[in-house]
């Protein structure tokens, strides 16, 4: 592709004209399996940034989990027998669905703002249940910011970055933007 055609495309991306499809699986591999070395090599640009905030959410999730197990266990007593298993299940629904099409963040936003605004209300009879919920909100954020993050990165490094455009081809998908409603 020449530097003239990229230019085109990228002109036609930015006017939306032509929609940038990022298979989100593809996306979190990029920054949680491949070096940033191997990256740079490729692309001529190492994406320290958005390689730090994947993996952090990446890492992020299953360690709040971890700890709103703790949580649960001071909140719930004998009864965190039950919440746990049931954390894990909903966890893991959530974090198979996130790299799933059009799975966004703002329900989980809002729900961890909720929780945290509980701790500080104190709406529930032990803080520890406010905190439980927080954590175990935060697992399930950070599960979809993994896909959500590294699918913004992707199309933005493809579209600043044409050598970024030319080795990840194969997983964008351009599509003409149609004119209905």
């Amino acid at each position: 592709m020449t530097d003239e055609e990229y230019q085109a495309l990228v002109a036609r991306i930015q006017s939306g004209s032509l929609l940038i499809g990022v298979d989100r699986s593809m996306a979190r591999k990029l920054y949680t399996d491949v070096s940033l070395s191997r990256i740079e090599a490729e692309t001529g640009e190492a994406p320290y940034f958005e390689k730090m905030v994947v993996l952090g959410a990446f890492v992020g999730a299953p360690v709040s989990l971890l700890a709103s197990f703790v949580l649960a266990v001071l909140a719930f007593g004998w009864w965190a027998a039950l919440a746990i298993p049931v954390s894990i299940v909903v966890y893991f629904v959530v974090a198979g669905a996130s790299s799933m099409p059009k799975q966004g963040m703002t329900g989980v936003t809002v729900l961890l703002f909720l929780a945290l605004l509980s701790v500080y209300l104190g709406w529930f009879p032990s803080e520890y249940i406010g905190w439980y919920a927080a954590l175990f909100l935060f697992a399930l954020w950070n599960a979809r910011l993994v896909y959500v993050a590294a699918t913004h990165f992707v199309r933005a490094f493809v579209i600043r970055n044409r050598r970024a455009y030319e080795f990840l081809a194969p997983h964008i998908h351009l599509r003409e933007a149609s004119c209905e409603g």
